[in-house]
């Protein structure tokens, strides 16, 4: 078997950034893309990848994506126009089977910060301050899967709020490219923040050395700060923004996203589960939010 490494989400933001960084190392990708004819598909082909058409919806064309892969970097998103679709627990476990099948050594997951203590939450039957359940319980199923589907390593990698989360067009500005942040979330609290770039950063460290990353569960932040420090660091590096708080209902009467609004008030009112010293410890260096918008704004 080869040092080849399946990307999903290849096209996007996560896996292409993962699959670039890990060609810049010199090692060999292949992205699983949908449609070949795409843009984003093209790009990551010049970067120097094979791209192979396949559906994560669709287990048995994953076989000829998976043949003499050594190494699956997992990332699955939900269907936009239908945010309670069962499209992330299907596409992820139907990954799982087709690269346990395939004989794959390793497996490398990246998910969201916070589901261990919402897992603790349910159990303990005081989940309400995290929103939306359907969400949280997509975003669990591989992760509650990874111990028992008998790959050689798995790590799950947990990063928090995308820094890029901030960058216009997007849902957290009136209209997607207003001058303010429009947020139920307390503009003062203290969020644990991640540049996306070094979701590349932790997953290469893994996928280098999968003994020392098995069986991991590693939440992911640089910092904590608050969306209004954040907003003067984007204005420091040329995008002026600033914050505006209101309610959810509030938001929800000017067109803000409603299951935006409802998962900043969850925001609100549960602790952070992330801390720098977790990504510190594996010796993965992580990138400040300030350092970040320079380098995205420059």
């Amino acid at each position: 078997m080869t040092d080849l490494v399946l990307v999903t989400g290849a096209t996007g933001q996560q896996g292409g950034i993962v699959a670039r960084r890990l060609l810049a190392d010199g090692v060999k990708v292949r992205a699983l893309v949908r449609r070949p004819e795409a843009a984003a598909a093209r790009a990551i082909e010049a970067a120097g990848a094979e791209v192979v058409v396949g559906d994560l919806t669709d287990r048995p064309s994953l076989g000829p994506a998976l043949s003499g892969v050594r190494a699956v970097f997992s990332l699955q998103t939900p269907d936009i126009t239908d945010l309670g679709s069962d499209v992330e627990r299907i596409n992820g476990l139907n990954l799982i089977d087709a690269a346990r099948e395939a004989g794959v050594e390793q497996f490398v997951h990246s998910s969201v910060a916070g589901i261990g203590v919402y897992l603790e939450e349910v159990a303990a039957g005081r989940a309400e301050a995290w929103g939306d359940p359907h969400y949280w319980n997509s975003k669990a199923v591989v992760g509650l899967a990874l111990p028992d589907a008998g790959f050689r390593s798995w790590t799950e990698f947990r990063p928090t709020f995308f820094a890029s989360n901030l960058v216009r067009p997007s849902i957290w500005y009136e209209n997607l490219t207003g001058e303010a942040i429009v947020t139920a979330v307390d503009a003062d609290k203290p969020l644990a923040v991640f540049a996306p770039e070094d979701i590349g950063t932790a997953v290469a460290a893994a996928l280098a050395d999968p003994v020392r990353f098995h069986e991991q569960v590693i939440e992911l932040t640089s910092e904590l700060l608050s969306l209004k420090e954040m907003a003067a660091a984007l204005t420091a590096a040329g995008e002026p923004t600033h914050v505006e708080t209101v309610t959810a209902e509030q938001g929800k009467a000017r067109g803000m996203v409603p299951q935006l609004m409802d998962n900043q008030v969850g925001m609100n009112n549960r602790a952070n589960t992330a801390d720098p010293s977790f990504a510190a410890a594996y010796d993965l260096p992580l990138t400040s939010f300030a350092t970040w918008a320079e380098r995205h704004y420059s």
